[in-house]
């Protein structure tokens, strides 16, 4: 029904919908039988219901000269048909008046009405405007008097306060049906807005943009494909990362109605990627490869075919958990990276249409670092199409992150020096990174080397041994992830390798996330979390011989406030109870460096039991015996001092 807003708008504010209105007003009038009788009802309102209905079949079946002549009364300029609900029927005549391409008599009777009413018969008569001048057709104004009845209806079915103790006024007459009108015109400001933005921009962008958004492409995890129950081998369980609000069956189809709809060109190369991304969403990670192979072979110099290599590769492995295909796409999509980069030309057939091309463009850099040397990304909105003919970053951007991930296959695999030769790639392509390395500020790089050289991405190898095959690869992602300071993903991913860790009774996978997750919030918030303690404790009781139990002990005496014990309890813990763990004897450690100053003895005799128990730590030893050194002179110099000062003060006549 071409006024199917209109109708259904009225009919809703009546207290009805099209389907049941003969119903509702037949009980209403129960003494009205017949559809002719009741038109020409004693009863106001029924008579006004039935020639309604009746005008809207007829502009159904375009017989708006029919439609006009049922609601002739209610068409004169009269005050009695702007009252509410006659104005329906006065808005009806215009409608058939418009349908009749009587266009200029139409507006100037709605410009009548919209100084006459107010309340509901305001909100009906803009909606009304709406529909009428989009048959001129101009959008925009359409757009605009929908906006205007939004705020209309707002505004006059605000409650307002009367004072503190009186409470709020009554509900306005017709709150009711504004409730239900409320979301048909926030839904047909949508639908304008959507054919604005076709009209401006083009149909390939606008179907672009709203596929993006229907599988939220710009969650952190849209592009995380880790399968956490196939590495615990869980069957009848679905562990992965869920993408708040996405729904990856609609996007796929709308992808797919891009490419059908236009053959060639920028936004059905990236619709081709991104629908092979929704079938892994969708649970077909296979049908996911077998697409992204064809399109890379279809034009393996074409755009996104390395980011398909990319993608490619992280399928592989935290999916199918298969590190040599992983490598093998990674390393390909490092070399296409290098020779696309000598490649200024890019066809035309991949241009960014006219129309959208100030909208479809990313930012020219994507990526800032404020004064305390902290990298941030910049959002990329929907509809923006990041490929190397847009994107001056974008080589550079996937092969760092390729070389990232060949460097954490490497040091997964134990070769350091391969795992440093990567990384040190990667921040080639990186220049605010760099920035950050020269500022000597503590960054991605720097934490990623030293875990080549610590072979252990977070905490202590120790702490992964009970952890075995891709259990354990996954625990090394999600540290990479958290080391990379993809802080969300991690997150993520820690909380799903707890939940599958429970499900199989994995003790020490479960600690391990757990501390994982708990050092992550606090490295994320910057301050210490006090409130984790108590739970993590819990944990730390429950599950005392897994491997990262130790770490959790100390994370507590970390952040405690006092809840459910102090720092100097947790350290007396650790030391009493895994008195030969490495945060065991950080423990011990830190009870000697927080001793009070003035007391030598003790701390000379702490530290010579400390190098007893630890004779294998010099590192600890050298550094000790330069503190208290240091300690001891400067208490000495300071006693020194206060003599000095007592003699002069007694000899002070």
């Amino acid at each position: 029904m071409k006024w199917s807003a209109f109708i259904s708008c009225c009919l809703v504010c009546i207290g009805t919908g099209v389907a049941d209105a003969s119903q509702w007003y037949l009980q209403a009038f129960p003494d009205l039988k017949s559809s002719d009788r009741q038109m020409h009802s004693d009863h106001p309102e029924g008579r006004l219901l039935a020639r309604f209905e009746r005008a809207a079949e007829l502009l159904d079946q375009k017989q708006p000269a029919q439609a006009l002549q049922v609601v002739s009364e209610y068409t004169q300029p009269l005050d009695e048909n702007f009252a509410w609900p006659f104005v329906l029927g006065y808005l009806s005549g215009v409608v058939a008046l418009a349908e009749q391409e009587q266009m200029f008599d139409a507006v100037k009777r709605l410009e009548l009405a919209k100084n006459k009413t107010d309340g509901l018969g305001a909100v009906v008569v803009l909606r009304t405007f709406s529909e009428v001048v989009e048959l001129q057709p101009d959008l925009l104004k359409a757009l605009s008097y929908e906006k205007k009845a939004l705020v209309t209806g707002k505004q006059w079915f605000r409650r307002q306060k009367i004072s503190d103790s009186a409470g709020w006024a009554p509900e306005k007459e017709g709150m009711g049906a504004w409730k239900k009108l409320k979301p048909l015109i926030e839904a047909r400001i949508r639908e304008l807005e959507r054919w604005v933005d076709i009209d401006r921009y083009g149909l390939d962008y606008v179907l672009f943009r709203e596929a993006q958004k229907l599988r939220n492409a710009g969650h952190p995890s849209a592009l995380d494909f880790t399968d956490i129950d196939a590495a615990f081998r869980i069957r009848g369980e679905d562990i992965r990362t869920t993408i708040p609000g996405a729904d990856f069956l609609a996007a796929r189809k709308q992808y797919l109605e891009i490419i059908q709809l236009f053959p060639e060109g920028m936004y059905t190369e990236a619709s081709k990627l991104y629908a092979a991304v929704c079938l892994v969403h969708l649970g077909d990670a296979q049908g996911a490869i077998r697409e992204l192979t064809a399109f890379y072979k279809l034009d393996p110099n074409g755009l996104y075919r390395g980011k398909a290599l990319q993608l490619l590769g992280d399928l592989y492995l935290v999916n199918q958990w298969d590190r040599v295909n992983a490598k093998e796409a990674y390393t390909r999509a490092s070399e296409w990276a290098s020779v696309m980069k000598t490649r200024k030309r890019v066809v035309e057939t991949y241009a960014v249409p006219e129309k959208s091309r100030q909208v479809a463009m990313p930012p020219e850099r994507i990526r800032t670092m404020n004064e305390d040397g902290e990298i941030k990304e910049r959002p990329i909105q929907n509809g923006v199409l990041v490929n190397r003919a847009t994107a001056k970053w974008y080589l550079p951007r996937i092969k760092a992150d390729v070389e990232w991930k060949l460097g954490f296959l490497a040091v997964v695999e134990d070769r350091t020096e391969d795992a440093k030769r990567h990384f040190d790639l990667a921040l080639d392509q990186d220049r605010l990174l760099q920035r950050a390395v020269g500022q000597k500020v503590f960054n991605a790089y720097d934490r990623l080397i030293l875990s080549a050289e610590n072979r252990a991405f977070f905490g202590e190898q120790e702490e992964l041994k009970k952890l075995h095959g891709n259990v354990k690869l996954a625990m090394q992602w999600a540290d990479f992830q958290f080391m990379r300071e993809n802080f969300d993903v991690a997150k993520s991913l820690y909380r799903l390798i707890q939940f599958a860790a429970s499900v199989e009774e994995d003790d020490a996978a479960f600690v391990r996330a757990v501390v994982g997750e708990a050092v992550l919030l606090y490295r994320k918030q910057g301050e210490p979390r006090p409130q984790d303690v108590p739970s993590l404790y819990d944990h730390a009781v429950e599950f005392p011989q897994a491997p990262a139990t130790p770490y959790l002990l100390w994370h507590c005496a970390m952040m405690t406030d006092g809840t459910p014990m102090g720092w100097r309890e947790f350290y007396d813990l650790l030391i009493r109870k895994y008195p030969q763990s490495r945060h065991g004897l950080e423990a011990r450690y830190n009870l000697i460096i927080r001793l009070p100053w003035g007391q030598h003895e003790e701390r000379r005799e702490m530290i010579n039991t400390f190098q007893q128990d630890y004779p294998q730590e010099t590192g600890y030893h050298k550094y000790l015996e330069g503190w208290d050194k240091n300690v001891t002179e400067y208490h000495q110099r300071k006693e020194e001092t206060r003599s000095i000062q007592s003699q002069e003060d007694n000899s002070v006549p």
